[in-house]
């Protein structure tokens, strides 16, 4: 039996960094123990790992005090982690991953949990709406990770009415991409999360496919679905500098358009189709844009009544 207990230690002055993007982050634990056994019918030690409190502040002064409950297994060629709780007193998320074959290894992880959006405003520094409906963020997960692959079998998260869901391989031996993905948006529920000046109400359906091989970000057989039309397309990224996009547009109705993201009603109706096509570079002034639009309006039954002056 092998038993650790910290009664307390501090993570000061530390800083996690992402792309050009640095956020200080200070890290306060009390109370971690850790306690191992050997099972001699099954020669592998099982413990657990607990820490309660942790206080994790970013950036504010309002810290996410998290408890961490973590059963572990340590085997001939196998180290696992069975239903692990990371929680806090709004959100609980748990955590089911193996690391094996140790010499190629290859990782396997599930994420099941709700996280508070409370929680993610103080983590984040975000100013979110907080209500009865849109309190907590659903994640459901499933993916692989060996030396050469990342694979997702399963990413869903869900807020209110509102999910995403997608699946495929993150990155191959190539160091490719592909990963397919749908989402159905609520929007009157998600515009109430920021308060933004125009009220947006009605559903959108995005759907595609993501590329990615280090240099080339594509999107393919994009599909948005809202407005009561549809917008095809594609689009790439190149070196996150120069950009290529194109699509159609069938059926978007003016009228529809104007109720979702609640205009003044324009003295006529009609229906919007047709196609565009877009480039530039983001290093460019003004993003160097350069478009090509051919639409067309269909007259629909509200007729423009003007007086000749």
């Amino acid at each position: 039996m092998w038993d650790l207990a910290v009664g307390h230690f501090d993570l000061s002055n530390g800083a996690l960094h992402y792309n050009d993007i640095t956020q200080p982050l200070d890290v306060r634990g009390e109370n971690l123990r850790v306690q191992l056994a050997y099972n001699q019918l099954t020669r592998d030690y099982k413990g657990l790992l607990s820490l309660q409190p942790l206080y994790v502040v970013k950036g504010r002064a309002t810290p996410v005090v998290f408890t961490l409950t973590v059963p572990v297994a340590l085997e001939r060629d196998q180290i696992s982690v069975k239903d692990a709780t990371i929680s806090t007193p709004l959100s609980n998320v748990k955590v089911t991953a193996s690391l094996g074959n140790l010499k190629q290894p290859e990782t396997k992880a599930s994420v099941t949990g709700t996280i508070a959006v409370a929680d993610l405003n103080n983590l984040g520094n975000l100013s979110l709406v907080n209500d009865s409906v849109l309190s907590q963020v659903a994640i459901d997960a499933d993916a692989k990770v060996a030396s050469d692959s990342i694979t997702v079998q399963k990413l869903h998260v869900a807020l209110g009415g509102s999910r995403i869901d997608a699946s495929g391989v993150a990155r191959d031996a190539t160091g490719k991409g592909v990963l397919d993905f749908t989402s159905d948006l609520k929007l009157q529920e998600l515009s109430r999360l920021t308060r933004p000046p125009q009220k947006l109400t009605g559903d959108v359906n995005i759907a595609g496919t993501t590329k990615f091989d280090g240099k080339l970000l594509e999107l393919e057989k994009l599909r948005v679905r809202g407005f009561g039309g549809e917008l095809t397309g594609e689009a790439r990224l190149e070196n996150f500098a120069r950009y290529q996009a194109s699509g159609k547009l069938n059926g978007f109705n003016l009228q529809a358009v104007e109720q979702r993201v609640g205009l003044k009603p324009l003295p006529y109706d009609g229906t919007i189709g047709g196609g565009f096509q877009a480039d530039g570079d983001l290093n460019a002034p003004s993003g160097g844009l350069e478009a090509k639009v051919n639409l067309q309006i269909a007259a629909g039954k509200r007729l423009c009544r003007c007086r000749a002056g």
